[in-house]
This record gives C-alpha cells, structure tokens and sequence, in this order.
C-alpha cells in the first residue's frame, strides 16, 4: 500500500456523517478500526439523533472487524434514536451481512442518491450534494 491509498474517508455535514470504506481498509489492524470508530462516535456526541451513512461499495469482501465496527456505531445512533444507513452493491458483502442478519436492522441501498431517498434528504439541501463539507478528512 502506498502512503497516498486512503483507508477510509469520512465526510461530515450538517444533517449527517458518511464514512467510505475502501477495500485498503480489510488489512487494518483492530486498534486503527476501533480508532475509527471512536472518533465517528465522538463527532456524533453532541447530536440528539445522529445521522450515519456508511458506504460499503468500494468492497468486495467485508471482515468481522469491519463489521464489528458498523455494528459498534448502530448501537451508539440507535440509543439516541438516530439513523443508519449502509449503501452496498457487492454480492458478497451482501450476503455476510444477511447471513449476520444485519439486512434486518439497517437499510441497505445500492446507491448514494438512493441513501439520502432512505433518509429524506432532498438532492441539493446538503453540503454533501453541493459539494461544500463542514470537514472531509481520509486515513
């Protein structure tokens, strides 16, 4: 991997936080996931219903800490009655998610327009459509 292949990328804004995982990312080590997750959830802490898209459609394989991870952020939005959604188009990653019985608990779309439809965000009332982010920052 070179040092310039991100990992992840995370944009933040007003209505909602997407993380991208990108396919660099199966190889992390539990410490820098979970490092992940922590700082999602501290960006998230201050919002009374928290708002995460997570997009899986770079991956072609998803790993238990990957999923563990997803997980992890589901549970702290749900207790404040947040939303998730996760934007997926690859078979296999469908599938490790279904056989988690994941498919149940979260939306599952195959497209970033279709996850704002899901979370009734109107295509250009964000920053993220317009282009303008409160912050983008990559791993």
């Amino acid at each position: 991997m070179t040092s310039n292949e991100s990992k992840y990328r995370v944009e933040i804004e007003e209505r909602f936080i997407l993380v991208a995982l990108e396919p660099s990312f199966s190889t992390a080590q539990w410490g820098e996931i979970e490092s992940l997750g922590t700082e999602l959830l501290s960006r998230m802490e201050g919002q009374k219903a928290p708002v995460l898209i997570v997009d899986l459609s770079a991956l072609s394989y998803i790993g238990s800490s990957m999923v563990a991870l997803v997980v992890r952020l589901w549970k702290a939005i749900k207790e404040k009655n947040g939303r998730i959604v996760v934007i997926n188009s690859h078979p296999v990653v469908l599938e490790v998610l279904q056989i988690a019985g994941l498919h149940k608990v979260w939306p599952i779309v195959k497209t970033r327009d279709e996850a704002f439809v899901e979370l009734g965000i109107k295509a250009g009332s964000t920053g993220f459509l317009s282009g303008i982010f409160k912050s983008v920052f990559k791993k």
